[in-house]
């Protein structure tokens, strides 16, 4: 029967409980739920700090340029200043050197403590350098830097940042000096960019670090300008770069592995350390003098310490409260399937009794109950006649066990019971258990789901006994009626004897009476000849048997 039970959709009753098999998945499932959820805020956290950084940086670079900007535009301002002083002009004309030191030596110290002005030049037409205000016993050599050349190649005044000898980065301006169309010379202020770095780290509560190539620098003049400067020197902690500058009290260990070219980042990429007990985030841009050449880098630290505490915070109490809601959804998921687990065993319970009921039905019932597929093979059957076995019949087709004739009949039956889904009955001869005719009587029907046939199932009745009774029947009652006729002739007769009054009568009677009471009245005639008078029935024809 197990085919049949697979084709309707009824199952094995000793199945798992959904309880087992679920709550292990699920509970994975959210735990993952979970898992992913504190994953998205660490990926969105990190994400929103690495925009953060790249803003800052870009804001760092470009109030740097900013800051220069306005620093260059004030030094230009401040050299048209001088230069409306005639005695000055006319002293760089006449290369008077001298006269240049005593007249602008106060105006220096004014221009260092009110402005910053820490390089003060005047050279001659031939860039040859006539005063250092700032040195004055340092003079007579040839300036090639790039804002001097680009000042005598343009005729006009030309600024940025230069690297000098020492290895500090000055923000220098170039202005040629003319007497009518005549250049007299060149007059430049500078500057050192440390107190530009020093304002941006204070108002912006950043750290910013300066390294510049080795290459760009000689390492004797360089030793010698930290010294006079008085900042740390360490040639040899980096490869290929030294730091010029840093807000920082000591540029920290724990961030050299994002110094020099070997680890030089990418504009976009930001890196985290941990040092003084907090976290830090670092980035990283290019240092460009004057002429566009890459000399070093800017370094820009960011305390994200508070930031990721906060972070740390809020993800405590998100998957602490997660984790509280899964506890729960997973109590009341345990509580549902093991009500849902009792309500199937409930289920199953009465599923097994009920089929244990209709299979006990089945097999004591008298008739044969089988289940057929559109082919006609037969899948289940409850008994069988006498002589076969149900192991024997089963997946055999049951025209095997119909005669002939009638295999049409049983045909067309099953094909409409698939394609219309009615119900039929119909009479059918087959093998008995001696190898005899059997009658049987069949009603058939169709086993559907979802409104489709699945399977047709067809209750056969055995009636040859009934059939026989039938034909016996008709037999005795076919006997009592020639017997009927017997009487009823010889009733006539003695009837016709008492009431008629002459032989001849009586034998027209007795002629008359014969056909009706005898087997096949229909074909029977009769003549009666008494002492040489014939009586004959009507239509009476002579014939070889008279």
């Amino acid at each position: 029967m197990k085919n049949i039970l697979d084709k309707t959709g009824t199952e094995d009753v000793l199945l798992k409980p959904i309880q087992r098999r679920l709550m292990i998945p699920l509970t994975v499932v959210l735990l993952l739920l979970v898992g992913g959820f504190g994953g998205a805020l660490i990926y969105l956290q990190q994400k929103d700090m690495k925009q953060f950084a790249h803003y800052v940086l870009e804001a760092a670079s470009r109030e740097l340029e900013e800051s220069l900007a306005e620093q260059s535009e004030a030094m230009m301002i401040q050299e048209k200043l001088l230069l409306l002083d005639e005695c000055l002009v006319k002293s760089l004309k006449e290369l008077d050197r001298d006269c240049l030191l005593a007249d602008l030596e106060d105006i220096f110290i004014n221009l260092q403590t009110e402005h910053g002005i820490t390089h003060f030049y005047f050279h001659g037409p031939d860039r040859v350098n006539l005063l250092r205000v700032h040195k004055p016993e340092m003079h007579s050599d040839r300036i090639d830097r790039f804002t001097t050349l680009e000042a005598e190649r343009t005729g006009k005044t030309a600024s940025g940042i230069e690297l000098g000898p020492l290895g500090t980065f000055t923000l220098r301006v170039v202005q040629p000096v003319y007497e009518g169309q005549t250049l007299i010379g060149y007059l430049e202020l500078g500057k050192e960019i440390e107190d530009i770095l020093e304002d941006m780290s204070n108002e912006h509560g950043i750290e910013l670090t300066v390294t510049i190539h080795k290459s760009d620098l000689t390492r004797e003049e360089w030793e010698t300008g930290m010294k006079m400067l008085g900042r740390e020197s360490d040639w040899d902690r980096f490869a290929d770069v030294v730091i010029i500058y840093t807000s920082l009290s000591h540029f920290p260990e724990e961030a050299e592995h994002h110094v020099g070219e070997a680890y030089h980042m990418h504009e976009y990429e930001t890196a985290e350390v941990e040092f003084n007990d907090k976290s830090w985030q670092v980035m990283e841009t290019v240092l460009m003098d004057a002429s566009g050449a890459e000399v070093g880098d800017l370094i820009v630290m960011r305390d994200i310490s508070e930031a990721k505490a906060a972070f740390n915070r809020l993800l405590i109490v998100s998957l602490g409260t997660a984790l509280v809601l899964l506890t729960g959804l997973i109590g009341f998921l345990f509580i549902l399937l093991r009500r849902t687990d009792r309500g199937i065993q409930l289920q199953q319970a009465e599923l097994v009794a009920s089929e244990e009921k209709y299979r006990t039905l089945a097999v004591n019932v008298p008739d044969i109950i089988m289940t057929l597929d559109i082919d006609g093979t037969i899948q289940f059957i409850n008994h069988v006649v006498p002589g076969l076995s149900v192991d024997e019949v089963v997946g055999k087709n049951v025209r095997d066990y119909t005669i002939p004739e009638h295999v049409e009949t049983l045909e067309n039956a099953i094909e409409k019971v698939f394609n219309t889904g009615e119900t039929l009955t119909y009479e059918v001869s087959g093998t008995g258990s001696d190898g005899s005719i059997a009658h049987y009587s069949t009603r058939i029907g169709p086993i559907k789901r979802d409104g489709e046939v699945l399977a047709a199932i067809q209750i056969t009745s055995d009636i040859t006994e009934l059939k026989r009774m039938e034909e016996e029947q008709a037999k005795l009652l076919h006997e009592m009626e020639e017997r009927v006729k017997e009487l009823s002739c010889m009733y006539g007769v003695a009837q016709s004897i008492h009431e008629r009054d002459t032989l001849g009568e009586i034998f027209n009677d007795i002629v008359t009476l014969i056909p009706p009471g005898w087997h096949y009245p229909e074909i029977t005639r009769a003549k009666l000849r008494f002492n040489g008078e014939e009586y004959t029935s009507e239509t009476f024809e002579e014939t070889e048997w008279n």
